[in-house]
């Protein structure tokens, strides 16, 4: 795990949804790096939707986790191991993508925020770092305990660190690619 990569693909390929951490700290200098790859990304009307909260100080992820991942979320109490934990919060569209937005009926902001919250992961995998991308949390709990103003909405949070020695990455099955893509 963690490259060197001689493509894009090998990169992507070797990603995964890492559930186990070791205690290697996460430096402010990779998540800044994986901020920036995630600030590059595309968005409608280049509004860039989202803001990141990068917690790496256990003074933080402790208090962070037990309330994302508590009661009701304990599904994914795995991540409150994570030395860092990224909340990605969408924020209010800029006016001519609302009008798209409305237009269209596709939800620029959350779209917008995913192809972000993916470059970061990318960038967080070519760093060596496993990352595990959480739907299921306490949304409002996290809100509050960021105290996000009322324009900004938590959609995802990242469980990131490194992988412990040894790990064997997981069988992956996916689908055929000729289910998914179709060359017109």
């Amino acid at each position: 795990m963690g490259g060197p990569y001689n493509s894009f693909l090998d990169l992507a390929k070797e990603r995964f949804s890492l559930r186990r951490f070791s205690d290697r700290p996460v430096e402010d200098p990779v998540l800044l790096r994986c901020a920036e790859a995630a600030r590059l990304a595309p968005s409608a009307c280049n509004g860039q939707p989202w803001r990141m909260f990068m917690a790496n100080r256990k003074e933080v992820t402790e208090p962070l986790g037990d309330v994302a991942f508590g009661g009701t979320y304990g599904m994914n109490s795995f991540a409150q191991k994570a030395p860092a934990l990224v909340v990605v919060a969408s924020s209010p569209l800029p006016w001519t993508a609302r009008i798209g937005q409305f237009i269209g009926g596709v939800p620029f902001a959350p779209c917008d925020a995913a192809v972000a919250t993916e470059h970061f992961v990318l960038q967080a995998q070519s760093e060596g770092l496993g990352s595990c991308w959480i739907g299921f949390f306490n949304f409002n709990g996290v809100a509050r305990f960021l105290n996000l103003d009322r324009g900004l909405r938590p959609l995802f949070i990242l469980a990131l660190g490194y992988p412990p020695e040894g790990l064997t990455p997981p069988k992956r099955s996916r689908k055929p690619l000729e289910d998914l893509a179709k060359l017109l």
